[in-house]
């Protein structure tokens, strides 16, 4: 069989050529973030985060960016990405309260975020 032809990695920035879509790099980095926080991910099925989860709502029942507007929050986030901080996963000091659209906001911010610093 032959080999597929020498191309560009297809991170905008990277120079390097590759037989497949990305350089080893780059496919790295992609499965960090990409294999991690999605609603499939077996972590948010988990006991522990369940039980996790519930605490910091009980704890605080409202939406912890809303205030001091009354806006209860039914999303827990992680402040420091679990990705890149796998030890604070249920640490109760890296997690917050949200409602679904300050989370949502966040998420965007971050995604949005990433992609700059991919230079795309």
């Amino acid at each position: 069989m032959a080999l597929a032809p020498l191309r560009k990695c297809s991170e905008p920035t990277c120079r390097k050529l590759v037989r497949t879509a990305r350089c080893e790099k780059h496919t790295k980095e992609r499965a960090k973030h990409s294999s991690k926080n999605r609603p499939g991910d077996p972590f948010y099925s988990s006991k522990r985060w369940r039980e996790t989860r519930a605490a910091k709502l009980r704890e605080d029942p409202l939406c912890e960016k809303c205030r001091p507007r009354v806006v209860a929050a039914s999303v827990v986030d992680h402040i420091l990405d679990r990705c890149d901080r796998p030890d604070l996963a249920y640490d109760m000091h890296n997690l917050m309260s949200l409602c679904v659209s300050c989370h949502n906001r966040k998420t965007a911010k971050t995604m949005a975020k990433r992609r700059r610093d991919r230079g795309g």
